[in-house]
């Protein structure tokens, strides 16, 4: 159990969504941090210092494992399983043939290992109210670089790590503007060079030029025949089911809707991004050789990696990110705060994120936009 201790990443005012502070919420000490009590500011400081310290561990890991060299011709399934260990993946990929390939070709050349992780285009808007970078994602590239360095551990170049954002399907399925996928992708290109990431995250590209390839059309045709080959089969209205509410949590500027009008709306939406996705299969996005394909989203038969932490799938994207207090293991977690969690009574902490930096965190450059650390603890 967790309650909310809320502030704003970027301003020092509460964010929009929080109620003020009542008689059951408080401060625990003036600057918003206790000193003493338990959970204590030495024990966050130490938690995040035990996340800062995986990009600099990243740069100067070296391999240790006795053995594991290019001679070696079990080097490509040990960085397999050390990338699908239960560690790091929630979902192991269901074939590993094509991904061993990939590895020892990466081993044969003595480059990277190249790994494409599927990412979200934007921040949701209905839960958040800006376009950039935040906590959740600093906490999910740090848990990125804890892979990062299991696989210099074997291999020494290690990974070359692209994140492609589903622009264009979002775009293509919920209407959503290319220009606020452009803000988010431009914020996030500066946040991962300001925050040190640059030397494991390599590469951010667009799903756009797949879909503006003089093949597309053909792909979209195929994939509505498979589409339409089940979409209207009573048989599968559980499985239309899922696809709509997860149109629904990801449309926004619905509100006017009566619910038959949103039920509608979204169904439409969860057709297109189930065409849109089928066509990007048959173009072979998802199965490209020169790359692994990873996925921070869960679907059969690719690997799903965890987020912000062992264990969490929690979409960075999908909300606010923040640190939390669990009462019951009595350690500090990352957390997403989503317009659920706005339920809680929040009281809003203004202690300035760099006041709080560890040493090994001073060492990486801090994004304006972790200007504030958003921090939930017991009231």
């Amino acid at each position: 159990m967790t309650s909310t201790l809320l502030l704003s990443p970027s301003t020092k005012t509460a964010h929009p969504l929080a109620k003020a502070p009542t008689s059951a919420s408080k401060l625990l000490v003036p600057n918003g941090l206790p000193d003493t009590a338990t959970p204590n500011l030495t024990s966050l400081l130490a938690f995040l210092e035990d996340k800062a310290h995986w990009v600099n561990e990243y740069a100067t890991t070296v391999p240790t494992i006795p053995g594991k060299n290019k001679a070696n011709p079990n080097l490509a399934q040990a960085v397999l399983a050390a990338l699908t260990s239960a560690r790091f993946c929630r979902r192991k990929p269901a074939e590993q043939a094509p991904l061993l390939a990939t590895i020892q070709a990466a081993i044969d050349a003595q480059q990277p290992i190249p790994l494409t992780l599927i990412h979200g285009p934007l921040k949701n808007r209905n839960n958040v109210e800006y376009q950039h970078p935040d906590w959740a994602e600093w906490f999910t590239y740090c848990q990125l670089h804890r892979v990062g360095c299991a696989v210099k551990q074997l291999y020494a170049p290690g990974l070359s790590i692209t994140l492609l954002l589903d622009d264009a399907r979002s775009e293509a399925a919920n209407g959503m503007a290319p220009s606020i996928c452009d803000d988010y992708r431009l914020a996030l290109t500066r946040f991962i060079t300001d925050a040190g990431f640059g030397g494991l995250i390599q590469h951010i590209e667009s799903l756009r030029p797949v879909y503006e390839a003089p093949s597309w059309a053909v792909h979209v045709e195929q994939a509505t025949d498979i589409i339409d080959s089940w979409w209207h089969d009573t048989a599968h209205a559980t499985r239309k089911e899922v696809f709509r509410l997860h149109a629904e949590r990801n449309s926004y500027g619905l509100e006017a809707l009566n619910d038959e009008q949103l039920h509608q709306e979204t169904l439409a939406a969860a057709y297109r991004y189930c065409v849109a996705f089928t066509a990007e299969q048959l173009a072979g996005v998802w199965n490209r050789p020169e790359t692994l394909t990873f996925l921070y989203n869960d679907y059969a038969g690719y690997a799903q990696l965890y987020t912000l932490r062992r264990g969490s799938i929690s979409q960075p994207w999908q909300g606010k990110g923040a640190v939390s207090w669990d009462t019951t293991a009595k350690r500090w977690d990352p957390t997403l705060l989503t317009q659920g969690k706005y339920s809680q009574t929040p009281s809003v902490c203004k202690t300035p994120a760099t006041e709080l930096m560890p040493v090994a965190l001073k060492t990486l450059p801090l994004p304006k936009s972790l200007a504030f650390i958003p921090v939930l603890t017991n009231a």
